[in-house]
């Protein structure tokens, strides 16, 4: 995916994100955790109108979405999708993961829970990591009711509940515990006919952190060198974001930005790298502006 960013004066980066989620509480979620953390994307399509819709009806629209011209698609396509209904079918399982790969090159991202996305909340307040073996929401449900006291999978509930909204979507501590947990459950690999839980939700907040810091990056090279910036990103997946200088024919990397599980990394060619705190903003590493600025210099 690639965005281009030519002008003397600097608007805000237009990032068109289509969530496509099973029912409301994977939509609700991302609209919350977006508005609560000014994450810079808007969402589409709208909050689906059944709880409830499988994978191959929302492959459907990312088709569609897949059919539209380069200029008219959206930046980015999440499928979002509890793996417990699929597991318990072989060959049914067996055909999504063909199919995930087919769309996976198609630059779709898939983001898994098993057995849902209850899982993710329960890894912001658990003590401590564990590998657990629920095979159903309502297997998972009295853990995520003992954390999160009151859980109701309602549209009021997700809006409107004081404690989900200041621990879930907005305590910054409790998330970087939850990707934390989320990434090692992720490295288990089950035995055979073994049920092992795990969430990829992190990779969508990678994603979004990814893109705040390409923001601020452009942002900061406007303010420090005060003349037009000509910045360009190519983001793969939820794992590295390239910077580029393009100016006319000239398109030159500046640095790449890199998760390794979950720390992020600023690299430079000439092998210089600088660990990032994904959670500040880049105004506590100046170091990391100057040598952009620098590179940009040479050019």
């Amino acid at each position: 995916m690639t965005k281009r960013e030519g002008m003397e004066q600097i608007r805000p980066l237009e990032y068109t994100i289509k969530i496509y989620g099973e029912g409301f509480t994977e939509w609700l979620y991302f609209d919350g955790l977006r508005t609560n953390n000014r994450f810079r994307f808007s969402m589409v399509p709208e909050v689906p109108k059944n709880s409830r819709s499988s994978y191959k009806q929302n492959l459907k629209l990312i088709d569609k979405e897949l059919k539209k011209k380069p200029q008219e698609r959206a930046d980015a396509l999440f499928l979002v999708i509890d793996t417990d209904t699929l597991v318990n079918n072989k060959e049914q399982y067996n055909l999504y993961l063909a199919t995930k790969e087919k769309y996976k090159k198609q630059g779709v991202i898939f983001i898994e829970s098993h057995p849902c996305i209850e899982l993710w909340f329960l890894y912001h307040l658990a003590d401590r990591f564990a590998r657990t073996n629920y095979e159903t929401y309502e297997a998972l449900r009295p853990a995520v009711e003992k954390v999160l006291p009151g859980y109701d999978k309602t549209a009021r509930y997700y809006q409107k509940n004081q404690f989900f909204r200041e621990n879930i979507l907005m305590d910054t501590t409790k998330r970087a515990q939850a990707i934390d947990y989320a990434i090692r459950s992720c490295k288990y690999t089950p035995v055979a006919n073994e049920i092992a839980n795990y969430s990829e939700i992190f990779k969508a907040i990678h994603f979004f952190r990814l893109l705040q810091k390409f923001v601020e990056i452009r942002t900061m090279l406007a303010e420090h060198l005060r003349r037009p910036i000509y910045l360009s990103h190519e983001i793969e997946q939820h794992k590295q974001l390239h910077v580029y200088w393009e100016e006319k024919d000239n398109k030159q990397l500046c640095c790449t930005l890199k998760y390794k599980e979950a720390k992020l990394f600023c690299f430079f060619a000439d092998g210089t790298v600088f660990e990032m705190n994904d959670r500040e903003p880049l105004t506590h590493a100046p170091e990391i502006i100057s040598r952009i600025e620098l590179t940009i210099n040479q050019l």
